[in-house]
């Protein structure tokens, strides 16, 4: 598969939301799960995405 120029690179695709964890001995010590404010927060992030996607393909 060849690309050229004109071809989106991964960065211009997609925006992370989530920032990287700093410390990796850190990260596996936390839970297997995310609590309950994490999930809220990403079911959120997520709706709108939805929801600017939907109006911006209705317009």
């Amino acid at each position: 598969m060849s690309t050229t120029q004109d071809d989106p690179d991964l960065g211009s695709v997609i925006e992370p939301h989530d920032t990287p964890h700093p410390d990796h001995r850190e990260r596996a010590k936390a839970g297997p799960h995310p609590d309950d404010g994490e999930l809220r927060r990403r079911t959120r992030l997520e709706r709108d995405e939805v929801d600017a996607d939907r109006r911006k393909s209705s317009s």
